[in-house]
């Protein structure tokens, strides 16, 4: 795909594309572009202005709950300054989060950041209410 005549199947040497293609490997997966539609019509359908107003929402309620604990919170607390997803680090964290997993409480765990939560637009305040319950509960 990075030849500059991708679909000519010319033999060697490759003349290479005169822009970032150039850089592009393999055939695209036609398949998982069909598949992926869906996902993205549901996007547009949503919008992306209104999934970054709940993201946010939701993102910064996460935060101050975290800090509110005393966790420490190395996402940039600034909605301008961060993504869709908040870090917070207390003493067991690795424990804490293998157990909300082992509850089908789906987060992510990097030594350093400590817990990420990636809220999305799917995603309910109930549930964020929810995943603190359990939080607390397996600290005690």
């Amino acid at each position: 795909m990075g030849h500059a005549r991708p679909f000519a199947f010319e033999p060697a040497p490759i003349e290479h594309a005169h822009s970032m293609y150039r850089f592009a490997s393999g055939t695209p997966t036609i398949p998982g572009y069909v598949v992926a539609r869906a996902g993205h019509d549901l996007i547009r359908s949503v919008g992306v202005a209104a999934i970054r107003e709940h993201n946010v929402r939701l993102t910064t309620t996460i935060a101050q709950e975290a800090l509110a604990r005393g966790f420490t919170v190395p996402t940039p607390l600034d909605p301008a300054r961060r993504t869709g997803w908040i870090g917070m680090d207390f003493d067991g964290a690795e424990r804490v989060y293998k157990a909300l997993v082992a509850q089908r409480i789906f987060i992510d765990y990097r030594p350093g950041c400590g817990m990420r939560v990636s809220p999305h637009f799917y995603t309910t305040d109930e549930e964020i209410v929810r995943f603190f319950e359990a939080v607390d509960a397996l600290r005690r």
